[in-house]
């Protein structure tokens, strides 16, 4: 199976949105340095706004959406 692309990857990361920002997280400069190595996903989440979801719920809906993607 063949490893998704960044840019799959960044599509599936636009999918997870902040409920009471009603903003997905790419649009929130939440997610920092996003790496794919042979179907590994890398990224860093940056909490800098009080008004997210709790960081373990975040982090949990961010790891559903990538894995989602063929090839993870």
């Amino acid at each position: 199976m063949t490893a998704p692309s960044l840019e799959q990857v960044t599509s599936a990361l636009a999918r997870v949105v902040v409920p009471k920002l009603g903003k997905p997280i790419t649009d929130l400069d939440v997610v920092d340095d996003v790496q794919v190595d042979d179907g590994a996903v890398r990224l860093s989440l940056r909490f800098t706004i009080a008004a997210y979801a709790s960081k373990s719920q975040l982090k949990q809906w961010v790891d559903d959406a990538v894995r989602q993607l063929p090839g993870v």
